[in-house]
């Protein structure tokens, strides 16, 4: 019994590296007014993802699975966190090149209609 919750407790462990850098991301996105996707964030690290993983994992890997449920939704959470940074990123260079703002923050930096706020 021992033997298996030492191993059990090294796998589960590694969830919370990734869990941290979830948690980063979904301060990022709450801080800059981007509610939608730190709550879209959250909720699959919290319920979504562990839920499916924690009831398919076992399933299909055998009952050792289990504890690599939680690293498992935690990674892909993290990859979808991922995928909304370099969305962003790129629809901010799209914007920076077209002289517009990015995602829908107002007047850019430098930009015509800033300037056109500022002396109004």
């Amino acid at each position: 019994m021992g033997q298996i919750a030492y191993g059990a407790i090294h796998i589960y462990g590694l969830s919370f590296v990734v869990a941290a850098a979830n948690i980063i991301l979904t301060t990022y996105y709450f801080s800059t007014k981007r509610s939608g996707r730190a709550l879209t964030i959250a909720a699959c690290r919290s319920l979504v993802l562990n839920t499916l993983c924690i009831l398919l994992l076992p399933g299909l890997l055998g009952s050792g699975a289990m504890w690599w449920a939680v690293v498992a939704a935690e990674a892909a959470t993290l990859l979808l966190g991922a995928g909304f940074l370099l969305y962003d990123g790129a629809a901010a260079r799209r914007a920076a090149l077209q002289g517009g703002s990015p995602v829908g923050r107002g007047p850019a930096k430098g930009s015509a209609a800033r300037a056109k706020h500022l002396s109004a």
